[in-house]
């Protein structure tokens, strides 16, 4: 009796896993490599997931709120198209898929994101027996143009963010304290086609290497110009930011180098 029992308990428990709703990311594959700026289809199979509006995070070496990177979103799908950003540093990644309500959730296998290569043809010296252009493969570093160029092939569309830079420093309490701090965002459209017209930017604020869950939303939606300029309250606190462009259609979503924010009432410069 206690037999039966003790089976009976291992097939409802079994049978529980595997009608739990979950999510299985079946691409990217573990051991996969993608060149930056490059498209990947990250696609993923839902079992019982009640809605269909999905989250898709990439991370940093591992899944944890450290280490988060880049969100996509998705509706009534199992696949969304993704341009690697040319920001990225090479390295491991992970993806997770998650419903919009946090109830199903799955996790990627770590793959590999690296540097793009480069053939740069170059003629063989004088007498030799045939001198023709020879191939020849070099690191190519942050240098897509010339990728572009030597393999004549249509990169995919993405946003380079050029301002705020790494040395950029808006110190808020300089001048008319009484109006709110001017501030401009810059970037450019990289790679032909069409992208979305209008974004959405976003501050946010690092403290301690992790991301805060509030984040300033500094337009909800702008024409997709390469400019934008606004006014930040001079109360913020003195730390690192970094500033987030989104595409409205959710296809494209890029963040810029780390720079800083300063309450330079208390600050000696």
């Amino acid at each position: 009796m206690k037999k039966n029992l003790l089976f009976l308990f291992t097939v409802l428990i079994i049978t529980g896993f595997i009608t739990a709703e979950g999510i299985n990311v079946t691409f990217p594959r573990a051991g996969s490599t993608f060149y930056k700026n490059s498209s990947v289809n990250i696609a993923w199979t839902s079992r019982d997931c009640t809605d269909r509006n999905f989250k898709i995070n990439i991370f940093r070496n591992s899944i944890s709120e450290a280490n988060f990177v880049q969100q996509l979103l998705t509706s009534n799908a199992t696949t969304i198209p993704w341009t690697i950003p040319i920001s990225y540093s090479p390295g491991h990644y992970m993806i997770r898929v998650k419903t919009a309500d946090n109830v199903c959730i799955g996790d990627s296998p770590a793959f590999r994101i690296s540097e793009p290569p480069t053939i740069d043809w170059t003629t063989e010296e004088a007498g030799s027996p045939q001198n023709t252009s020879t191939p020849k493969l070099r690191p190519l570093g942050n240098n897509v143009r010339n990728l572009n160029r030597n393999l004549n092939i249509t990169l995919p569309s993405s946003i380079k963010i050029n301002y705020p830079k790494k040395e950029t420093n808006w110190r808020l309490k300089l001048g008319n304290t009484a109006l709110p701090f001017p501030i401009r965002v810059q970037w450019e459209k990289t790679g032909p086609g069409s992208q979305d017209s209008r974004v959405k930017i976003i501050l946010f604020r690092k403290v301690q290497d992790r991301y805060m869950r509030k984040k300033i939303l500094l337009t909800p939606s702008t024409r997709n110009t390469g400019l934008f300029t606004g006014r930040i309250s001079r109360d913020l606190r003195s730390s690192m930011y970094t500033i987030i462009i989104q595409t409205l259609d959710g296809k494209i979503r890029v963040e810029s180098e780390m720079f800083q924010i300063t309450n330079a009432e208390n600050d000696s410069h």
